[in-house]
């Protein structure tokens, strides 16, 4: 019974939230990437500090493409992922290891907590009554808005 009852903005809130859920992961492999390229244990398919750079970028213009037609507080937040991720790649280009490495640490949290605020608001939502299941949960697919995402 998914998707029973769901208006149009609950479904596209969905389909945004699974998409920043997915950038998230992306962000986060890309992260342990760099990592492991500053401990010397880069698997060579990563190509190097270059590759990554790449890497990033397809996820910066991923990120910007779902930023079309947003605005409010969560899209604030996740321009300021965008931010991180340029910069980002701008260390990766530099070879500057900590420094991306401390920039996609940026981007990850500023995409937590962007897709956090587009959960709220869409459970403050515009129809009462179609937001929950019968049980009164919501159905955000981050569960409910005072939970804290895993691993974020």
């Amino acid at each position: 019974g998914q998707g029973q009852g769901q208006s149009p903005q609950d479904k596209a809130l969905n389909d945004k939230l699974q998409k920043f859920g997915g950038l998230m992961g992306k962000q986060r492999s890309l992260l342990d990437k760099t990592f492991r390229q500053r401990q010397g244990q880069a698997d060579p398919k990563d190509g190097g500090a270059q590759g990554l750079q790449k890497q990033q970028q397809a996820l910066e213009k991923e990120l910007q493409e779902s930023l079309k037609g947003m605005d409010g507080k969560s899209a604030q937040k996740l321009r300021e992922a965008g931010k991180a991720m340029g910069e980002a790649q701008g260390a990766l280009g530099r070879k500057d290891l900590d420094n991306a490495g401390s920039s996609q640490n940026q981007a990850l949290e500023a995409l937590r907590q962007g897709a956090q605020q587009l959960a709220q608001q869409g459970q403050r939502g515009q129809q009462p009554g179609g937001r929950e299941d019968p049980l009164g949960r919501g159905n955000s697919p981050l569960g409910n808005s005072g939970v804290k995402i895993p691993g974020g």
